[in-house]
This record gives structure tokens, C-alpha cells and sequence, in this order.
């Protein structure tokens, strides 16, 4: 299974099911579910979900599943690095003869994280004149400015 649009090239996860095709009425049988990370990108908060028949028995697996109720089981597998997988071994059995039929369900967060340069500019006025001047004389004034912050000072006025 591919999610999230069900073909391999356009999707993230891939959720496999390795079990056997046939299995005895009450005798212990094992099955692995596999993730598997698409993507050269790492996906955050991977769960998978296994909704098994009333007739099916957990008898472990490998990490603990949540037993969210009496038919539907749940592993959190946290983190997935880029093109990584990761395998759920389960270990159960069916009560009784006739058909027994589990469904998985996968899903994610995948972030898209951006960087941003954090600048603070700090711009400084300083104005001058001379100490003394005559009357009706042109009084020479100087200002400078400068900026001893980080980052260019945009706008200012």
C-alpha cells in the first residue's frame, strides 16, 4: 500500500504485509508489517494500524502494539529517516476455521522546515558642530550614520 495517493512514485510510505496465505484454525501463526520511507526526507510521527477480524487473537508483537479496541491495533513508529523502513513483527492466532481478514492503514507528518536568517540592525545618528561659532556665519553641521548591528537597515529614513 502507497499512501497517501496509492502509487509508489507519487507517495511517501509504503506500508507492506509479509504473512502466510494460509493458517491453521488455533495455532499460533506470525506476520511482519513493514514501513517503508519513500522519500529521501525524514517523516515524523509514522503509525500504522492493523483492524483485525473478531476471530483474530494478539498474542504479542514486536514493539507492543496499542490495543486501541477489540479489533483495531496501533504502532507508533515515531520518526522514519529518508528511505528508511522499519519492520512490526506480529504474532497471533484465528479462533476458528472460515476466513479471517486484517486491513492496514498507514499514516504521517512530513515538515517542511525553513530556515531564516535572524538579523538585527542597529543603525546610530550622530550629529556635530563646532564648539564656537561667530554671528550670521554658516554654521557647518555634520551627521553621520552608521549601523553596527548585523543585517542591512531597510526603510530607514
Amino acid at each position: 500500500m502507497y499512501i497517501p495517493t496509492g502509487v509508489r512514485s507519487t507517495s511517501a510510505l509504503m506500508i507492506e504485509r509479509m504473512a502466510p496465505t494460509e493458517v491453521v484454525a488455533g495455532q499460533p501463526f506470525s506476520y511482519d508489517i513493514k514501513a517503508t520511507n519513500l522519500t529521501p526526507n525524514k517523516l515524523n510521527d509514522v503509525v500504522v494500524q492493523d483492524l483485525c477480524s473478531s476471530n483474530f487473537k494478539l498474542i504479542g508483537s514486536n514493539p507492543d502494539a496499542e490495543r486501541v479496541s477489540d479489533t483495531l491495533l496501533r504502532w507508533k513508529l515515531g520518526e522514519l529517516d529518508g528511505n528508511a523502513s522499519r519492520t512490526v513483527h506480529v504474532n497471533g492466532q484465528v479462533s476458528d476455521a472460515g476466513k479471517a481478514q486484517n486491513c492496514l492503514s498507514g499514516s504521517y507528518d512530513q515538515a517542511s522546515c525553513m530556515a531564516f536568517n535572524v538579523v538585527k540592525p542597529d543603525l546610530l545618528l550622530k550629529a556635530s558642530a563646532p564648539a564656537e561659532v561667530i554671528r550670521c556665519d554658516a554654521i557647518p553641521l555634520t551627521y553621520s550614520l552608521s549601523n553596527s548591528g548585523t543585517g542591512v537597515a531597510r526603510n530607514a529614513t
